[in-house]
């Protein structure tokens, strides 16, 4: 159908038609429909959106960082690390940590601009919950 609108007599014989089907088929259909339009409007991002997305999809650190990270915490927990590698994995944490911080604003105003909670918009984008005992 694209960007024709449905004119008056049409609508009217669907909309007859979608009222006969049996309660199971019409919450169905229903739901086909919610999710088309959420489809849709997920498509056009504002560009305050599109602007907290970079921020919360951005990586706490490069991949050239990310593996320096990785192999100096190996050496921490492995307790071969020297003083100056502790200083610098000191500092990779330093920035992650800020990282993250940006990244929680950014949810947290993400929620707000599509008033909702914190924990739903995380639920919504697949962000599994930051629990204590979470590993580093």
């Amino acid at each position: 159908m694209g960007s024709r609108a449905i004119k008056g007599t049409r609508l009217q014989e669907i909309l007859q038609g979608i009222s006969d089907l049996e309660t199971p088929v019409l919450e169905s259909f229903y739901q086909e429909v919610a999710d088309m339009v959420a489809k849709r409007k997920a498509k056009v991002l504002s560009q305050k959106e599109s602007e907290l997305f970079l921020v919360i999809n951005k990586p706490s650190l490069p991949p050239v960082k990310k593996k320096l990270f990785n192999d100096l915490y190996a050496k921490l927990q492995d307790e071969t690390i020297t003083k100056d590698e502790k200083s610098i994995l000191d500092k990779l944490i330093i920035v992650q940590e800020q990282q993250g911080v940006k990244r929680l604003e950014a949810l947290i105003s993400l929620a707000q601009l599509r008033n909702t909670t914190l924990p739903q918009i995380m639920k919504d984008l697949g962000i599994p919950k930051i629990t204590p005992d979470a590993e580093a």
